[in-house]
């Protein structure tokens, strides 16, 4: 993810692919100073709009650190559901973390 004026690197947006299972993991980050200004969830919204029109997933995952509240916040205004906290799940810096997993259906998928 580029800033528009410079070029310059504030983030990462993208998924990966599951396609037997027609899902998608989604995963994000952006540099702080860039923090609760709309950009990421631009970003996740437009991969949302791409992935469920476009390849036809039956849903999404995000896997979120149970600190980190403003990211899920931003799922659940996506519409993203909770289903739980996976233990020890994530490894970051060198130790693991427990993760709150979060998934987004297809709503044409579920009709």
């Amino acid at each position: 993810m580029l800033r528009k004026q410079d070029n310059v690197l504030i983030g990462s947006c993208g998924f990966t692919w599951n396609p037997q299972e027609h899902s998608a993991e989604v995963g994000y980050e952006l540099a702080s100073t860039f923090w609760r200004q709309g950009i990421m969830t631009e970003a996740v919204h437009t991969i949302l709009q791409f992935r469920f029109e476009k390849i036809g997933l039956r849903f999404l995952i995000a896997q979120v650190m149970l600190e980190n509240i403003a990211s899920k916040k931003l799922l659940e205004k996506l519409g993203f559901q909770s289903q739980g906290v996976q233990k020890q799940y994530g490894f970051f810096k060198r130790q693991y973390h427990n993760l709150e997993q979060f998934v987004l259906k297809n709503k044409k998928m579920s009709e």
